[in-house]
């Protein structure tokens, strides 16, 4: 059978087949390295409180090195732990022929050049979205303490947490 979506002449595999080459083609290392590894600082900032809670105290290179450590393990966990997920929600989400058309693309050189971009597209990414979430949480923390200095709290506050709030952040 043949479908043509934009442009392309698809000689249509099983859905599940499409979905399976769909998901291996875009959850390369080398994206899921960018992944992680804009997760990196808040790895290391999580690894230690988790250690502090319990007395530790370590610094920022010791825990960076355990972030390092634990990536790989974590890579190829989460390409194998993915996988089958992700499939399924191609075949539950999309249309067979749109399977077989996203598909047909990645199999171009049009389709190559993007998913072999895609680890740097991730990494800016992750980056622009740190520093614009820096950013709006510098406003978005002067609107909550204005908000909480004046009273505006969501509806179902109670007295306890107001008073615990406005005790911090209060005139």
């Amino acid at each position: 059978m043949s479908v043509a979506l934009s442009g392309f002449a698809v000689a249509s595999a099983e859905p599940v087949e499409d979905a399976q080459y769909i998901v291996d083609a875009t959850l390369s290392d080398e994206y899921l390295g960018a992944m992680m590894g804009a997760m990196a600082d808040l790895m290391a900032m999580s690894i230690a409180g988790e250690m502090a809670k319990s007395g530790v105290s370590l610094s920022d290179d010791a825990s960076e090195t355990i972030v390092s450590l634990m990536l790989p393990p974590m890579i190829e966990g989460m390409k194998v732990g993915l996988r089958d997920g992700l499939v399924d929600v191609y075949v539950d989400a999309v249309s067979p022929e749109s399977l077989a058309a996203y598909r047909a693309f990645l199999e171009t050189e049009a389709g190559g050049e993007l998913m072999a971009a895609l680890p740097e597209i991730t990494t800016v990414s992750a980056q622009v979205g740190e520093r614009v979430g820096n950013e709006l949480g510098m406003i978005a923390a002067t609107q909550m303490i204005q908000s909480i200095q004046s009273g505006a709290f969501p509806p179902g506050t109670s007295q306890a947490t107001r008073d615990e709030l406005t005790a911090v952040f209060g005139p």
